[in-house]
C-alpha cells in the first residue's frame, strides 16, 4: 500500500511539473547618457498573450528638457512626460497589453540655450 501511495505521489508531482507553462518575459531597454539635444526611439513587438505591458525608468535631467512617449500598437499615445526641471525621475507604469509593436519615442533639446545633459534608462517589460 505505501509504495502505490508513493507511485501515485510521484505521478502528481510529475503532472504538476510538466503541466506548469513557464512564465517568460521580456525586456527592451534604451539607455544612454547625453550632452547634446537628439532624440531616439525602442520597439518591443508583442505576440502572444500575458500580463501588463510595464514601463520602468530612470533620468537624471542636469540641463536641458527631456520628454518621452509610449504609442500602442493601434497608434495612440498612451503616455507622455515632459521634464524641464533638473532633478533624478523614476517611472513606473502599466499599461493594458495589445498585441503588435509598441513603441517608446524620447526628445532632448535644448533649454535656453543650456547644452543638455544627464542621463537615463529605460525598459518595456512583458510577461509571456
Amino acid at each position: 500500500m505505501q509504495i502505490k501511495q508513493s507511485f501515485i505521489n510521484f505521478l502528481v508531482f510529475l503532472t504538476l511539473l510538466c503541466g506548469c507553462d513557464e512564465i517568460k518575459t521580456t525586456t527592451v531597454s534604451v539607455s544612454d547618457e547625453f550632452s547634446d539635444a537628439g532624440d531616439g526611439m525602442m520597439v518591443a513587438s508583442v505576440e502572444n498573450a500575458g500580463d501588463n505591458i510595464q514601463l520602468i525608468g530612470e533620468l537624471d535631467l542636469v540641463d536641458g528638457l527631456f520628454s518621452i512617449y509610449l504609442e500602442n500598437p493601434s497608434g495612440d499615445t498612451i503616455y507622455t512626460n515632459y521634464f524641464d526641471q533638473n532633478g533624478f525621475y523614476e517611472i513606473d507604469e502599466s499599461f493594458e497589453r495589445e498585441l503588435g509593436d509598441w513603441i517608446f519615442y524620447y526628445t532632448i533639446v535644448k533649454s535656453d540655450g543650456a547644452i543638455p545633459s544627464g542621463s537615463f534608462d529605460f525598459d518595456l517589460v512583458f510577461k509571456n
